[in-house]
């Protein structure tokens, strides 16, 4: 089962066989097809004291238990003149990190044990990391196409690794689940909640889940009495075929890949690092003008020299300091980029050296960092 069913507020569909079920399941149990979850009378609040996607739990399944580390309220910005929702202000970098809230919320709820995960670039790493604080729970991870740097990562976060499913799992769970269209459409939430101006949202798509998700999050604001006209755009490269869940008065636009290694190498050139399932949005977004492109935007890191000098020089700062923004802790280094320190903090929290809290000024999230306590100096 899913979650509590607040008086029966919502209800499980099956998008390839259209039944509909009481009881909330991560797979249908007719056809194996995949689950959405219907709200029967949607209402869109914001609980602006959530510095998290659970600041829509008005539109989400409710749990007893919520993990969170902080994700959602990823920032709008441009690049080069074109707006961009850039999810890799997430814990793990990745949008996956929504999914991964509701999922581990659910997983904490129930008396889940064992946990069976096909592996998923990004998606594994991103719930075994919010897994990982279940002390009671045993996860295990199956793949054929695991490289030897994401075997790694995630051992070091207590996952077991199998050669096949087991069948005395507690659980199986694929990516394409009802949690993890519930947790991906926040993303449509978060820029209506900015009331970002633009026409069309475009997703890039291989499965089409982002694009089903965010499509989803629209109809249910629609659904609430809301004025909504954003245009979700799913694209992929030409010759792919249209996945299933993309629903059927959805337009796909198709770029040859030419344009994409095109687009890629620009941004990379010009010190954007991205993959090139976010250069096929950010090529869309681009020419179609008025859009917005969902990507996972980073930048080329500093010397080790120079990352070496920040670290010690934002330590320095919080001793005297205490707690600061990242905004607060650029302003009084000014000898240093804001994207430099940025990657320093984030190596410095992971690392244990410093300790972060969020709070909320408005509608925006603000992270504030200081010294853990056992790294204070008088």
């Amino acid at each position: 089962m899913l979650g509590s069913n607040r008086d029966g507020e919502y209800l499980v569909s099956c998008l390839f066989c259209r039944r509909e079920f009481d009881e909330y399941l991560m797979k249908c149990p007719v056809c194996s097809g995949p689950l959405e979850i219907v709200f029967l009378n949607p209402r869109f609040r914001i609980d602006k004291s959530k510095p998290n996607i659970w600041r829509y739990k008005s539109l989400l399944p409710s749990f007893s238990k919520i993990i969170t580390y902080g994700e959602g309220l990823t920032p709008v910005s441009r690049i080069h003149g074109v707006l961009i929702k850039n999810e890799r202000y997430n814990p793990t970098g990745t949008y996956s990190d929504r999914a991964s809230s509701l999922i581990a919320s659910y997983v904490a709820s129930t008396n889940i044990k064992k946990l069976w995960v096909r592996f998923i670039e990004d998606f594994t790493y991103s719930l075994s990391y919010y897994l990982s604080g279940l002390a009671d729970l045993e996860v295990e991870v199956y793949g054929d196409d695991i490289s030897n740097d994401e075997l790694g990562k995630l051992v070091e976060l207590g996952v077991k690794l199998v050669p096949s499913y087991t069948t005395n799992s507690s659980l199986e769970l694929d990516y394409l689940n009802p949690l993890t269209i519930e947790g991906l459409k926040t993303i449509i939430f978060e820029v209506y909640e900015r009331k970002v101006r633009c026409e069309n949202i475009v997703v890039p798509t291989v499965t089409g889940l982002l694009a089903r998700s965010l499509w989803k999050g629209v109809k249910e604001l629609k659904e609430s009495g809301l004025d909504v006209c954003y245009t979700i755009v799913p694209v992929l490269i030409k010759g792919w075929l249209k996945p299933t869940l993309i629903p059927s008065d959805m337009d796909v636009v198709e770029v040859e890949l030419e344009t994409v290694l095109n687009t890629f190498t620009k941004l990379c050139s010009s010190g954007v690092r991205v993959k090139p399932i976010s250069a096929l949005a950010y090529a869309v977004a681009e020419n179609l003008g008025n859009s917005l492109a969902v990507i996972t935007a980073g930048y080329k890191s500093s010397t080790r020299m120079d990352r070496g000098r920040v670290k010690e020089s934002i330590i320095n700062l919080l001793n005297r300091e205490g707690s600061l923004t990242a905004y607060e802790i650029w302003k009084g280094l000014k000898s240093f980029t804001l994207r430099g320190i940025y990657k320093a903090l984030k190596s410095l929290e992971v690392r244990g050296v410093l300790c972060s809290e969020f709070e909320v000024r408005g509608s925006r999230k603000i992270k504030r960092y200081k010294l853990c306590g056992n790294q204070l100096k008088s």
